[in-house]
């Protein structure tokens, strides 16, 4: 990712995709405000994918250069308005982590990666002459993981060793090396326009604060334990007169804080999931929703202004969360045999049960708030009478019949049964009042059900598409108007339908975004957008519906 010299326009280095038009790897321009592409570059030039890109300083940012992810790591250069490639040349065998132009020379570049740094000078002819560092002397890193431009042009570089080293203006060869300044690799060097940069170390999560003769100064940050370790950390805006640092984490927290000696705590501007996502649930009547995942953090989020409301971490792998239609207590099942319920509006636990053997696939309340199902990979399902406003549980039975684990399940409008998908791509329906498996499913056909979440059913039997199997779709919903049905696929698409989808292999609106398979839809309150989260991107995405 690169910022563009009018701070109003963004480079990102795109992979291989699925989609037929722009699945190629390519380098898409951007507007930061509009999220508006503004141009396609390099569609076709490229191997596997985009492994990094900048922006050029010194003509205005006329120039964009990435590096394939390919074998041969090709740099190429391009004049990004009009999509023409002005010189390529290999990058080498090793991996490349990091490249910029120079600040004040567009025709020379730096590259850095595994066991190497290297020099690069456009020479007119569509050609690029590379120079490799020199380390002699000096230990050589097993990486060198990140670089800045000083303030007399030098270039300032941070290794897997914790040393900094110092490259002269227009040279390959070290003039100054600080060694152990960080404990473990130094994954961030950001330098500003006065000649002071930043360190940010790995293992020590510390950001330290230098002066343009390479000084280190007294002051430094260190951030908390639960947010991660650094793995960047940029110049921020002025909080209180004081120049501010924003540090992203392992953990995709972005944190700001000053080295104002009364004021160096960092405080979160937001938290992300750092590890798969699979629980998704929208409040009944405001604009929030939740989330929860591998990482065992449940999150609440207000869908308005796109904050974290606040974030808690249980001590168990989440997988699936739902909320009271009171809208003030949340259910979330885990990887083990538990489900815990909170208070929706402070995440405060005050219930907690372990039933069955294995893992609670999905969970869900009924619409009069008088059960709570539990959805088993053990083949069960587990049903539990709620009572004095969802804060009592009790064990009301066990529905036995399927003979997979658990996929989907739904509640019908009068709290009185149930339907439930398995991994053997089962249809079942239950009695709630009697834990009985209601054998004819013709006589519930004119059930009419709270919700729609079931991936298999006469309404949604047109979301397959041809040469699907059973585990192409992950995840569906209805909106609450009953007009339209969105479903997540292994592509990491979101297809919307009008709903009942009954027409075999339908066609649907296609939106993408996630780079793994989608594992959860929802449709907010008011129908107006719909919310997604994402396994291994461990991301939670906003989307608009427009007619």
């Amino acid at each position: 990712l690169a910022l563009h010299p009018n701070n109003e326009i963004v480079a990102s280095g795109q992979v291989a995709g699925l989609a037929k038009k722009e699945g190629k790897p390519h380098i898409r321009i951007w507007n930061v405000t509009s999220l508006q592409t503004l141009k396609v570059v390099g569609l076709g030039s490229f191997q596997r994918g985009i492994c990094c890109v900048a922006f050029s300083v010194e003509d205005g940012g006329a120039h964009v250069v990435g590096v394939d992810d390919g074998n041969d790591h090709n740099l190429s250069v391009w004049e990004w308005e009009n999509k023409k490639k002005v010189a390529e040349a290999k990058g080498g065998n090793e991996p490349v982590l990091a490249v910029d132009f120079h600040p004040s020379d567009s025709k020379r570049l730096v590259t850095c990666g595994k066991s190497h740094i290297a020099f690069w000078k456009l020479n007119g002819e569509k050609k690029i002459e590379k120079k490799m560092g020199v380390f002699e002397k000096h230990a050589k890193p097993k990486y060198v993981l990140c670089f800045a431009f000083g303030q007399n042009g030098e270039v300032i570089s941070g290794d897997s060793n914790g040393n900094i080293f110092i490259w002269a203006n227009e040279g390959n060869q070290i003039s100054q090396e600080i060694t152990a300044v960080h404990e473990g690799p130094i994954f961030s060097i950001e330098s500003s326009a006065d000649g002071m940069f930043l360190s940010g170390g790995g293992k020590d999560r510390k950001v330290f604060l230098w002066d343009s003769n390479y000084n280190k100064s007294e002051k430094q940050l260190e951030i908390p334990e639960e947010s991660g370790t650094v793995r960047s950390a940029i110049w921020g805006p002025n909080v209180a007169e004081e120049r501010s640092v924003l540090v992203g984490t392992t953990k995709n927290c972005i944190l700001q804080g000053t080295f104002e000696e009364d004021n160096k705590q960092f405080h979160y501007l937001t938290k992300g999931h750092s590890e798969e996502t699979w629980g998704l649930c929208v409040h009944p009547s405001k604009p929030l929703f939740v989330t929860c995942g591998y990482d065992k953090m449940l999150c609440l989020w207000n869908s308005e202004d796109k904050s974290l409301v606040w974030a808690k971490q249980l001590e168990d792998q989440l997988q699936s969360v739902c909320i009271h239609p009171n809208g003030n207590l949340l259910a979330v099942a885990t990887q083990n045999n538990k489900f815990q319920v909170l208070d929706a509006d402070t995440g405060e636990e005050f219930y907690s049960c372990e039933v069955g053997s294995e893992q609670h696939d999905c969970i869900k309340y009924s619409p009069d708030g008088c059960y709570l199902a539990v959805g088993s990979h053990d083949n069960f399902i587990y049903l539990f009478t709620v009572s004095e406003d969802g804060k009592q549980y009790k064990k009301h039975g066990r529905l036995s019949g399927h003979s997979s684990y658990i996929t989907h399940l739904d509640w019908s409008k009068d709290s009185q049964h149930l339907q439930s998908n398995s991994g053997d791509y089962e249809i079942l329906y239950w009695q709630a009042k009697d834990c009985k498996q209601v054998s004819s499913g013709y006589s519930m056909r004119d059930t009419e059900w709270d919700t729609w979440s079931c991936v298999l059913g006469f309404p949604v039997r047109g979301i397959w598409p041809e040469g699907a199997d059973g585990t192409d779709i992950n995840t569906c919903i209805r909106s609450h108007s009953a007009q339209y049905l969105v479903n997540g696929d292994d592509s990491g698409a979101l297809n919307i339908f009008t709903y009942p989808c009954t027409k075999l292999k339908s066609t649907p609106n296609v939106g993408r975004g996630h780079s793994s398979h989608v594992t959860a839809v929802g449709f907010l309150a008011t129908d107006s957008h719909v919310v997604s989260t994402g396994g291994k991107d461990n991301t939670v995405m906003q989307w608009k519906l427009e007619s």
